[in-house]
């Protein structure tokens, strides 16, 4: 068997850690009482490494919450309880963290498209919902990047498309793939792409590239249903125009 020490956190298991910390000092306001509980949790390596890599990456976190404090300015409002019937279907949940300047989601990760699709969900229904004196801006926090949605007028239609999709999917596979189907509709509408170019962007993140992460194609779901086939046809340019294009309408950078 191995019988080196690990002397670092890697993977899942490192953005796992730091995310609970992250959660622990935006809720409690500090960190310095977490060392023992993280390290009988056995998430740390052993001895002086694991103290070392506990206090580095304590650095970063703090950081990162220090920047989420500008945009929890004004009152913390309580949770709003959604209870929607769209489409057919019954739409019920609790949104949490609404702050004077907005909805405020985070993730102590570079963006990714689903950190997108979440809260521009959550962003529709709070729009949806009308709530007085509840704020209709939305805000996504990222270690690369800041977010910032606004008001969305037809909020209702939008969800609503979104949920015909979904239902949809419920019933077969949807050629719809958020890394390659975000590319291609950043690159038509936000890079101003011929729907040539745009179409060449989503295939580099569904074929993959030497530079680049592990091919979207490589999902072992969206090789059980799209193994032998090109499913980056006219049905996936469609969903992924109708999915995403009133998102980055809305979108703007902020950091």
């Amino acid at each position: 068997f191995d019988e080196t020490e690990p002397f670092e956190v890697q993977g899942l298991k490192k953005y796992g850690l730091e995310q609970e910390l992250v959660e622990r000092m935006f809720h409690k306001g500090m960190l310095k009482d977490s060392f023992p509980a993280v390290r009988a949790s056995g998430q740390l390596p052993h001895g002086v490494p694991g103290e070392l890599y506990f206090r580095e990456t304590c650095r970063g976190v703090e950081s990162f919450v220090k920047r989420l404090a500008a945009h929890r300015t004004g009152n913390l409002f309580d949770p709003l309880e959604a209870n929607l019937h769209i489409e057919g279907i019954r739409l019920t949940g609790r949104i949490e963290n609404l702050y004077g300047n907005g909805l405020l989601q985070f993730r102590y990760a570079d963006v990714k498209p689903k950190d997108r699709l979440k809260i521009w969900v959550h962003h529709l229904v709070v729009n949806s919902l009308h709530a007085k004196n509840y704020p209709l801006h939305s805000i996504l926090a990222c270690k690369d990047a800041d977010y910032k949605y606004d008001p969305v007028s037809e909020s209702g239609s939008v969800l609503a498309e979104l949920l015909r999709i979904y239902r949809q999917g419920l019933t077969e596979p949807i050629h719809f793939f958020p890394r390659s189907s975000f590319a291609y509709a950043e690159a038509l509408y936000r890079k101003k792409k011929d729907p040539g170019e745009a179409l060449s962007a989503a295939r580099k993140e569904w074929e993959g590239s030497d530079f680049g992460g592990m091919a979207e194609s490589r999902d072992p779901y969206f090789l059980l249903c799209f193994k032998h086939t090109d499913p980056l046809d006219e049905t996936f340019e469609e969903l992924a125009r109708n999915i995403f294009q009133p998102l980055i309408s809305c979108e703007v950078r902020i950091r």
